[in-house]
């Protein structure tokens, strides 16, 4: 319902929207981005690891993980920010390779601002 009212806002017809969130809530994010493909890009700082360590949905894990899910994101721009070991697999950086779009998995970022700049920056250059 969040995402239906900022889009009525003066200002943001027609202008791309981006999600942030921290844990629970970068996973929030992205779930609605999966969901919703209007949403241009997410960013999500520290999430968990796994569905068994938190942003927990009763019988995900029968389907798929949180590395999964940000797979499914893709093309779009994906900023992880103290992401746990766990999503440096070669999974999700093996799709969006695959997909032709490895720089937009921007996975390397310290900063929650520089991972913000360089997913809009990406966007941009879709």
């Amino acid at each position: 319902h969040i995402v239906r009212f900022i889009r009525t806002l003066p200002g943001m017809a027609g202008k791309p929207l981006y999600l942030y969130g921290r844990g629970d809530a970068g996973v929030a994010c992205l779930y609605q981005a999966v969901m919703d493909e209007t949403i241009a890009g997410v960013v999500m700082e520290k999430p968990p690891a796994t569905h068994r360590e938190g942003a927990y949905i009763t019988g995900i894990l029968r389907v798929m993980d949180i590395e999964q899910a940000c797979g499914l994101l893709a093309p779009r721009p994906l900023g992880l920010v103290d992401q746990h070991a766990d999503y440096k697999s070669n999974w999700l950086t093996r799709v969006y390779a695959r997909l032709g779009c490895p720089e937009r998995l921007v996975e390397t970022c310290q900063s929650s601002a520089l991972a913000v700049e360089n997913v809009l920056r990406l966007g941009a250059n879709a």
